[in-house]
Order: C-alpha cells, then sequence, then structure tokens
C-alpha cells in the first residue's frame, strides 16, 4: 500500500507517510519490518484527508513500475483497491470521532 501511495517502501513524508507508517513507534516484532505504531488524532485527521484526495488509478499507473515487483498487474491493482477503500474507511471513521489509532504494519 506505501508504494501504491508514495512510490517507496518506506518513505519518510508527510502527508503521504501518515495512512501506513506514519506516527509514533511503539513497539517491533520478530522483524524490523512488524510494527506497532501510534498516531495521534491531528495525525488521523490528516491521514484521513490525504486519501480522500487519493486518484487511485492516477497512482497505480504513476508507481506501476515499483508495483510489478509484488505480482500479477491485474491482481494487485484489485487487491490494492480494495485494501484503500479500507483505509478510507478506517480513517474516515476514526477522524469522525476524534480518535487516535494504533496499527499493525508488517510485510
Amino acid at each position: 500500500m506505501n508504494v501504491l501511495l508514495t512510490g517507496e517502501a518506506f518513505p519518510a513524508t508527510d502527508p503521504e507517510s501518515l495512512p501506513v507508517l506514519g506516527g509514533v513507534h511503539v513497539a517491533s516484532f520478530q522483524t524490523p519490518v512488524d510494527v506497532m505504531i501510534w498516531l495521534d488524532a491531528d495525525g488521523v485527521r490528516g491521514a484521513h484527508a490525504y486519501l480522500g484526495g487519493i486518484d487511485f488509478d492516477e497512482h497505480l499507473e504513476r508507481h506501476r513500475k515499483k508495483l510489478e515487483f509484488f505480482g500479477d498487474a491485474g491482481y494487485v491493482a484489485t487487491d490494492l483497491r480494495r485494501r484503500l477503500s479500507d483505509l478510507k474507511r478506517f480513517y474516515a471513521l476514526a477522524d469522525a470521532d476524534g480518535e487516535a489509532v494504533v496499527k499493525r504494519v508488517y510485510a
């Protein structure tokens, strides 16, 4: 998902990094790519706003070469479209309630 949103596996920029890797690292698990991250309510608001402006097809086309690494283009596009929809809903609900979130990110 990060590659779709930012073109990078581990971006360090906001607001693009907010939905997936943005926030404060609170725990690591068995690998460096298995972490828990806390995002405060302001960050949730920023992630929600950023995701609201995403044009899926434009991002897919812009980062197509980097996304090829993940497999069949049709499958990847379908999977990412679903995941993006879920991510938008998650942040919309959290933002509507003024909530912070804790997320587990792994690869």
